[in-house]
């Protein structure tokens, strides 16, 4: 198995707690603590509670705010259980991936990258 799929289904299977699935949020998505605590009305260093594991439960208003800005799920950043993608093609990919025999998950992981990779590196690669 390769190290991309090992990481990311080793990460998709120790997102247990509600710290974790927010750093994750917030570490895939690019938002930053000053825009999420703008855009709830509180404090950074309230964000910065979630982040740390200091602060047991988010509001509800305030993961539905999570949600709209990184595109994850309020109620799997909330439980863990669902999925975690807003996004149906997200989790379409998701689903199909958990069915496949690990070659299958490592083409599809390669051809992830290479659709990502700016257009003039895939013409000059030629």
């Amino acid at each position: 198995m390769s190290t991309i799929v090992y990481s990311f289904l080793t990460m998709m299977l120790n997102m247990n707690n509600l710290e974790d699935r927010v750093n994750e949020a917030f570490r895939e998505s690019g938002v930053s603590v000053v825009e999420v605590a703008a855009a709830c009305g509180i404090s950074v260093q309230a964000v910065y509670k979630w982040l740390s594991g200091k602060s047991a439960k988010i509001d509800a208003v305030h993961l539905f705010v999570l949600e709209r800005l990184t595109h994850y799920d309020a109620q799997w950043l909330c439980t863990g259980k669902g999925h975690k993608w807003k996004d149906p093609k997200a989790v379409a990919v998701y689903e199909a991936m958990r069915s496949m025999p690990e070659y299958k998950k490592d083409a599809l992981v390669q051809a992830s990258i290479a659709f990502t990779e700016p257009t003039e590196q895939r013409v000059n690669s030629r």
